[in-house]
Formats: C-alpha cells, structure tokens, sequence
C-alpha cells in the first residue's frame, strides 16, 4: 500500500488490532485446493470483535502495536510487504467513535488524502455502497494513483477503504492491488472493486463475551 504505515490516520488516534489468521495450509496442490476460496478472521479489537473475510492464501506480512496503536497487513503466502500485487490492511482507532464530529467519510478520507498526497496529478477516486455493518455506519471508496514512484519502480495502485464506527472505536479494512505505471489517473473496474467489497463480507463488530476464547464463536455463528 502507499505505505499504510505512512498513510494510516494522522489524527493523534490510537490503533489495536489482533487477527486470528488461518493456517496457510498444506503444502500439496492437491490439498491446497481444498482451501476455501476465503476464510473467517476474527479479533478482539479493544471492546469489541471484528469479524470479515479473507483470501485463505494471505498470510501475516507486517504487525506492529504499542499499547494504543496497531496495524497488520497480510499479503499472498509468495509475497512480501516489500514486493507484493495485493495487500490487506485492517486498523482500529481508539475511541476515536467517541468523537462525534468524525464520521466514516472523514476517516476514509484521511487516508484517501496520503494517496493523493504522492500522486496529485493522477489521483482518482470512486465512492461505493456502504457495506452493511448491522448497527453500525459504515463507508466505502476506492482511490488510486495512476503512477507512484515512493519505494520502488514506478507502478499503479488502487485501494478498496471501509471505515466503520464501532462502539467507541473506529475501524478500517483495506485492500489495496498494484499494477503497471499510467501517466493517467486508474480508470476504476467498478465490478471488480464491487466484488472485493462483498468478497469481504459479512463484516461484523461483535460484544465480547466474557470467558469466550477463539475462534470466537458468538460472532462468526450468529
């Protein structure tokens, strides 16, 4: 991603987030291809759980937390977070829900702006139907840079954002695919991006249970 690091919510918030990942599986082709297409992920961010889905081949590529920040990003299992086509990155903001003036489009837009930051000239952006998160707002765009130069050769890049207000927290899922440079701003596959939002889904902020440990069955079964 344009660097998520860099482009992650320059509002003084903080961020926590702990995936369960799932195994990247058996090392046959036939047994990997008994992998489901997309697997359930579910963590405990600050009061609540996060669930969504994601590509069973994408594995952990980056983690970083302190106490109040965290950001992780998982790329395909023959990818690395310094050379990769796709990248997912999940974020939470904490309490950042509790500040009545930012909504989803701010915090979406937040990152939006690290995007166009490195490439102003072939910038685009595309608002899509918000997810349903039940409960809960939600917001989704796909922005991108028909070329950027920032820590490699030159090359494009598009990226689905979901901000969603949780409880108390905010939280982000992102998607973000690479491609050859263009001098022209991304020309958007409206249809591909539609179907990476819904690949994601169902998305669910669950209460914690008391007591109850992984894989958190009160929020994948309900």
């Amino acid at each position: 991603m344009i660097s998520t690091r860099r482009a992650l919510l320059p509002l003084g918030i903080s961020v926590l987030l702990t995936l369960l990942m799932a195994s990247t599986g058996p090392s046959s082709a036939a047994a990997a291809e008994k992998l489901p297409a997309f697997v359930t992920v579910v963590s405990p961010i600050f009061g609540q759980l996060v669930a969504f889905s994601q590509p069973s081949n994408f594995v952990l590529g980056f983690e970083n937390a302190d106490d109040s920040n965290y950001i992780r990003e998982v790329v395909p299992n023959d990818e690395t977070v310094d050379k990769w086509t796709q990248m997912i990155t999940v974020t939470g903001a904490k309490e950042l829900a509790q500040q009545r003036e930012v909504y989803p489009v701010a915090v979406a837009s937040t990152i939006a702006n690290g995007y166009k930051k490195f490439c102003p000239k072939s910038f685009a952006a595309m608002e899509l139907p918000a997810p349903d998160v039940a409960g809960f707002k939600s917001f989704a765009a796909v922005v991108g840079c028909g070329t950027v130069t920032g820590d490699g050769s030159p090359r494009s890049e598009e990226a689905l954002i979901i901000a969603i207000k949780g409880e108390s927290d905010y939280y982000t899922i992102q998607w973000a695919t690479r491609g050859a440079a263009s001098d022209k701003p991304p020309a958007f596959d409206k249809a591909a991006w539609e179907k990476r939002l819904a690949d994601l889904g169902p998305i669910r902020l669950c209460r914690i249970v008391p007591g109850e440990n992984a894989p958190y069955p009160s929020c994948v079964t309900r």
